[in-house]
């Protein structure tokens, strides 16, 4: 299956957001060495808010937060997951250029 495409799903069932385009910015290996688990990350754009369906073992909670904002999370301490933070870095060089 292709990548964008389950990144369009899992936007959906975890955001309830469509986005009108995605933008493949970057993959990465979460833990090389241990797995060989491979993170794709996209940007997605053109967003229109929907209702979530995640699964029933997945606790999201959205939080909608201006992207400046975020990227001062991440060096405030309030963003730590390394998906969060990789994704969001990678966003910010593609915004950039």
């Amino acid at each position: 299956m292709r990548t964008d495409t389950c990144a369009r799903r899992e936007l959906q069932e975890e955001t309830g957001y469509t986005a009108k385009s995605l933008v493949k910015l970057c993959e990465f290996y979460t833990t090389p060495g241990f797995t060989t688990e491979l993170m794709h990350v996209f940007l997605a754009q053109g967003l229109t808010a929907g209702v979530a369906s995640p699964d029933e073992d997945e606790f999201v909670k959205v939080e909608v937060v201006p992207f400046l904002e975020a990227l001062k999370m991440i060096f405030d301490g309030k963003i730590r997951d390394g998906k969060s933070i990789a994704g969001l870095l990678a966003a910010q060089t593609a915004v950039s250029k």
